[in-house]
């Protein structure tokens, strides 16, 4: 009598043979399969999502930082401006009234001949400047 193991070989065909008649039909193995592979592909996502999230939020803090010194300028810059109108409409509206009647034709005769005394004004400086440079 052929042995295998310590049992004869028939035993070891039978308990196999039984073994293939309780294994599960071979759409619960690939059903099984699929359930694993899927749970992979979800932690994986989830570790490129996570990357992701980090990139973005050291994008955000690279432009915070870039951006600020940009905000402190243009404010800068605004705070000029709005001295600069606020000194300007004070010297248009003190300048003297002509001929003495107080219309509102001749104020703006006044502030037309201080805006083009300003104009000729800066077209001196101007010229100076690209000649001097």
């Amino acid at each position: 009598m052929d042995r295998v193991g310590p049992y004869p070989s028939w035993m070891s065909t039978m308990s196999f043979a039984l073994w293939l008649l309780q294994a599960d039909p071979w759409y619960v193995v690939l059903r099984d399969i699929t359930v694993i592979l899927a749970a992979a592909s979800m932690v994986l996502a989830s570790l490129f999502l996570g990357v992701v999230g980090w990139q973005l939020w050291r994008l955000g803090r690279e432009l915070r930082d870039e951006a600020h010194p940009l905000v402190g300028s243009v404010q800068e810059i605004a705070d000029t401006v709005r001295d600069t109108a606020t000194f300007v409409k004070g010297r248009v509206t003190s300048l003297p009234q002509l001929g003495g009647g107080g219309g509102a034709t001749e104020g703006s005769a006044t502030a037309s001949a201080g805006l083009g005394g300003t104009v000729r004004q800066l077209q001196r400086f101007y010229r100076g400047t690209r000649q001097d440079g």
